[in-house]
């Protein structure tokens, strides 16, 4: 019975990762790059708010593909142990 619950919950466990992990793969690739996008687009009108923009497009680019990459890191070694 135990055991039965305790894969129940790796299972949900699982989904969930995977749920968020398709969340960091939007942010990687259409997030990130239209913040960017914007930001330069519109250097010649607001100066501050385009550094901003790229600056924190980078920032969402670089978080969510750390997390991404751990995340499956941690994902691969529990399948394999």
């Amino acid at each position: 019975m135990n055991q039965l619950i305790k894969k129940e919950i790796e299972n949900k466990q699982c989904y969930e990762v995977s749920k968020n992990q398709n969340i960091r793969i939007i942010d990687i690739f259409l997030i990130g790059p239209s913040m960017i996008c914007l930001g330069i687009l519109s250097l010649k009108y607001y100066l501050i708010l385009s550094i901003i923009l790229i600056i924190f497009g980078i920032l969402t680019i670089y978080y969510n593909f750390d997390n991404y990459k751990k995340t499956n890191q941690l994902k691969n070694s529990k399948l394999h142990v």
